[in-house]
């Protein structure tokens, strides 16, 4: 039974990396396509969502089969755990990347690039979604090494993506006053800003859960050591 119990754990382990994987990619699509107003790469992430839906289901599906069957105690007991959480978090990010790139068909359907590339804002999404990618770059990687001080690193992060979000909606809001005309696109900038932060606060609860599992100690609504 141990032999068989160590052998689905591992599966589950590969799944989750692939879902990881996955998600990673769609956020690096969605911010190129972002920047390089490529709509046929934001088309394909929008397109390629639904595989990402299907893998939240199975990853589900897989780890109440374990609860079910094997009755795991212990580190694998808080791994299987810990995976219907990240697996969750993995999911919103993915739809944090269909959101964005929603936004940039949007952008180019209604000719707002010429708009867009003016803004003295570009600048700094174009750091925060750098950021971004970091964050979950950094994120996938702490669970593949399974290196807690990676994890606290990206909790860390988190904070400047929080205020580069802060300081987007104020000048969104500051030009919406003076373009009325224009309130729409920077609704939309903003849009893209707190799919920006969201996938931040995601990346800081799976490290949150990656602490957990490796170490058994719950660092959420306390100061990072």
């Amino acid at each position: 039974m141990k032999i068989h119990l160590d052998e689905v754990i591992e599966e589950l382990r590969r799944n989750l990396l692939q879902m990881a994987n996955m998600v990673n990619e769609a956020i690096v699509y969605s911010t190129r396509a972002l920047f390089e107003k490529d709509e046929n790469l934001a088309k394909s992430v929008v397109e390629k969502d639904t595989m990402i839906d299907m893998m939240e289901n199975k990853l589900d599906e897989e780890s109440l089969k374990i609860f079910a069957l094997q009755q795991p105690i212990a580190v694998d007991l808080r791994f299987v755990v810990m995976v219907l959480k990240m697996n969750n978090d993995f999911e919103r990010i993915g739809d944090m990347a269909v959101n964005i790139s929603e936004r940039v068909i949007d952008f180019i359907q209604n000719d707002y690039y010429g708009l867009f590339s003016q803004l003295g804002n570009y600048q700094e999404l174009k750091y925060m979604a750098a950021k971004a990618n970091e964050m979950i770059d950094k994120t996938l990687q702490c669970i593949i090494e399974k290196d807690t001080h990676l994890a606290r690193d990206v909790i860390k992060m988190d904070n400047l993506v929080d205020s580069y979000n802060k300081s987007m909606i104020m000048k969104c809001i500051a030009e919406i006053s003076d373009k009325p005309d224009k309130a729409e696109f920077f609704i939309s900038l903003i849009s893209i800003s707190k799919n920006l932060e969201r996938v931040g606060d995601h990346c800081t609860n799976i490290c949150q859960d990656t602490i957990y599992m490796i170490e058994g100690k719950n660092i959420k609504h306390q100061p990072l050591s």
